[in-house]
Formats: structure tokens, sequence, C-alpha cells
């Protein structure tokens, strides 16, 4: 039997009137100057890709575009992932799709070779920052990999409702499923120990992660380490996606088949509609506008509509889409 306080979370309508929380991986948002420290010649105005300031410009303008058109509005928050610095962030904030939502953000330099880093956009008018950390993920079999920071965030709400939001990005399959798996284990034990030290103080936390798992949420990395279930099982942090993930549906297409690696998990205390500020247990959502996809030639498959396919530039927008859930302030 589903005690009563998770039947009235599954029964809540997902149209529920409220503002939203937003999840992006924007692939690759590099800007046009070299930086000595990092492996980013890849995104040069003289390389390849032909990276100049005209594509980087596109790019913003249709990663804002994608950010203020997902839920209807203007997101409270949004967790980006693939963003080079705060220079990319000042000019996505200020964007004209972005502009009027008053956007600060949260942001830290990671050890990731590349340069990519996790970051958060918050409304402020609606959320403020209070502390926040970078979670460095340091492998012991392998102390030489450098990879990008959990970003942690703790904050208030409206001045009263306190929140913990993690934004991550996991590391990637490109070594292959299972070679890669103990890295995103690790990720996920590290991530876990720091929640439970945030339970151990605050056992109602009201806590948030969102992010490019690179797991599905069956994983063993997500469901057995993070111990992120879905909403009608016990336990303290529930994985919103799972309904979605049920229905086969993704967030990014790999060789014709839909994954969803781009997940929202909340506590238990964030899904209680008596907590005064909740999230709809039913409210993830993908946003999957036709105009940020096309159909692969190969597969025939619909798929995101990424900027570049190797050097060929395309225009598109990332190879991820966006995910989404409402809050109710």
């Amino acid at each position: 039997m589903l005690s009563s306080l998770v039947k009235r979370m599954m029964q809540e309508n997902s149209n529920t009137s409220g503002k939203h929380i937003l999840f992006y991986n924007v692939e690759n948002l590099f800007d046009t100057k070299d930086d000595p420290e990092t492996f980013d010649n890849e995104y040069l105005p003289f390389s390849a890709k032909k990276w100049d300031r005209s594509r980087y410009a596109t790019k913003i303008n249709h990663i804002a575009k994608v950010i203020g058109s997902a839920g209807g509005d203007l997101p409270v928050i949004a967790g980006l992932t693939e963003i080079e610095n705060d220079t990319v962030l000042n000019d996505l904030i200020n964007a004209k799709w972005l502009k009027p939502g008053n956007y600060g953000f949260v942001h830290y330099d990671s050890g990731d070779e590349r340069g990519m880093d996790v970051a958060l956009l918050y409304r402020k008018d609606y959320f403020t920052p209070v502390f926040s950390q970078p979670i460095s993920l340091h492998f012991p079999f392998d102390r030489d990999d450098k990879t990008r920071d959990v970003l942690y965030v703790r904050g208030m709400f409206s001045g009263q409702h306190a929140v913990h939001l993690f934004v991550n990005h996991w590391p990637s399959r490109r070594e292959g499923v299972m070679a890669s798996e103990p890295r995103r284990v690790h990720a996920a034990k590290t991530v876990r120990q720091f929640i439970n030290g945030i339970f151990f103080e605050e056992p109602d936390a009201r806590i948030l992660l969102m992010g490019d798992f690179n797991d599905p949420p069956e994983s063993y990395s997500l469901k057995k380490v993070l111990l992120a279930g879905p909403a009608n099982k016990s336990g303290n942090l529930f994985n919103l996606a799972y309904p979605l993930f049920r229905k086969r549906l993704g967030t990014i297409n790999h060789r014709g088949r839909w994954l969803l690696f781009d997940q929202i998990i909340v506590s238990r205390s964030f899904v209680n509609p008596d907590s005064g500020i909740h999230i709809p247990a039913g409210s993830f959502r993908i946003f999957d506008a036709s105009w940020l996809l096309f159909t692969h030639p190969k597969y025939r498959e619909k798929m995101p509509n990424k900027t570049y396919s190797g050097n060929d530039y395309h225009g598109g927008y990332s190879d991820h889409l966006p995910a989404f859930v409402t809050i109710i302030l």
C-alpha cells in the first residue's frame, strides 16, 4: 500500500500553476578566446570548426531561447553543464530571451582538461544564494584523471524557504559503459556522502539534484549508490524522471536510441504538498519542441539538432534536450 503522502504526490496535477526549475546540457558553450590553461583549441576562430563571433552569438541566442521557452516562462532556477566560464554566462543572462529574468549565476572553474564546468542560474527576485562550493571528484583508482566538479548551492526561496541544490555532470561513457562505470559510481558515492551530512543536520531538508548523470534512472550508480528511487518507493531521495523513463522517452539520442541521462532528483520533503514550497512528483517534463529536432538521414529518427557534427556546422542547439519540473512557491 502506498502511503497517503505518496498517493497525494502522485495524484497532483502536473499542470498545477507555479514556476519551474530547469536543467540543460548546452553542449560545448565556449567563448572564442584561447584559454592557455585548458584544451579549448577546438573552439577558436582559426580552428577546423571556425568558431567565430558570429557562430558564438548564434549559440548564445539559441541556448537563451531554449531556456526561456521550455516551461512557458523564465525558470526561477536553471542548472547548466558544458559551459566554459563566466564570460559565456554573462553573455547568456544578458541575451534578449533571458535579460527580463534579472538572473544571477553561481560558477566555479573546475579541473576539467577542456575547461568544461557546471553552473547555476537563478532569478534574483525569487532565489538568494547563501552559500556555495564546488565538490571535486578525485578518483582513487586514477589520480591523474580530472573531470567537472559538482556544484552545491544552499539558498532561500522568497527569503524563508531553505533549499539545497546540486548541479551534476558525471563522467561520460566515452570509454564504454562498463569501463567508465567506476567513475560514475564514485561520483554517486561522493554526492551521497555530502547529502548524508545535510540530512544529519537537517532531517527534513529540501534537496534537489539535477544533471546529466550519463546513466539512466535504473543504473547502479543512481539507484543503488545514490539511493534515488521512484516516488512511490521508500527512501529519502526520489528520481522524478522515472515515469518518462518507463515510457522510453529520453533527452539524448545515441544511434537511434533515446537515453534519459538528464534527470531531476528531490528529497521527500520537497514533494510534500504541506511543506510550504513543493515540487509535484508528476511534473517532470522533457522539452522537445519541433524546432529543437531534426530527422537523422541514417537512423530516420528525430534527434536533437546539434551545433556541429564533427567539424560540419549545422547551427543547431545542443545534443541534449532540457528537462524541467514545476515548483509551487
